[in-house]
């Protein structure tokens, strides 16, 4: 059965991909804490319906962007704790991982479901 409502059909990949780079993204971290459950579920709910084969084949591509990040920056990450906002803005879905403190790590997903993981290091 499709959790969706009559007016949604199918799965949006811009919204299943931010699942994904909430979803990965957050395991850099100590703990993540989602500041929108309700988004959070909304964006599963786009990924449980997407293809598993797309599914797979985007998991490995936000890990591998993930792997390109700084290790110490990485290292840093995994001790601290963050919150997580969703925000679209300009047609783009932007997921950002907030310490709360100078060190930040934002996925930005475009309509098509491409993305791109930024890290921001302000020491």
């Amino acid at each position: 059965m499709n959790a969706y409502s009559k007016s949604e059909k199918g799965y949006n990949k811009q919204l299943a991909a931010g699942y994904i780079i909430y979803m990965m993204g957050g395991s850099l971290f100590r703990k993540s804490i989602c500041m929108n459950p309700c988004e959070e579920s909304h964006l599963y709910l786009h990924y449980a319906a997407m293809p598993v084969r797309r599914m797979e084949e985007t998991e490995g591509e936000v890990l591998k962007s993930l792997a390109r990040l700084d290790g110490e920056f990485c290292r840093l990450l995994g001790e601290l704790k963050c919150e997580v906002h969703f925000r679209r803005e300009g047609g783009r879905y932007h997921v950002i991982f907030s310490t709360g403190g100078f060190e930040s790590v934002e996925g930005i997903v475009d309509e098509d479901g491409r993305f791109w993981i930024e890290a921001v290091c302000a020491s």
